[in-house]
């Protein structure tokens, strides 16, 4: 719930960027597995673009030697080891 008063933008500028970040994960990873259940995207399709999503966040940790770059492209492919074993 809420706090009385503050609206969703003021909310997410209070959270901790973790918190931010933990939602838009589920957000995400709830709306590629509806996707691929209402069949509107393919297991492959979804499979191809959590590598590419990774592939970037790689090239960009090496670029920038940004570490959060890199933990975010480990944690998009565990997303998608954990998808495989779901759907297989």
């Amino acid at each position: 719930m809420m706090e009385a008063g503050l609206s969703l933008e003021s909310k997410i500028l209070r959270a901790r960027s973790k918190a931010v970040a933990l939602a838009a994960l589920y957000i995400c990873e709830s709306l590629l597995l509806e996707l691929e259940s209402q069949e509107i995207l393919q297991r492959k399709d979804i499979e191809g673009l959590l590598k590419d999503a990774a592939k970037t966040l790689r090239a960009a940790a090496g670029e920038n030697d940004q570490s959060d770059h890199a933990t975010a492209a480990e944690i998009i492919d565990m997303i998608r080891a954990q998808h495989e074993l779901v759907s297989n």
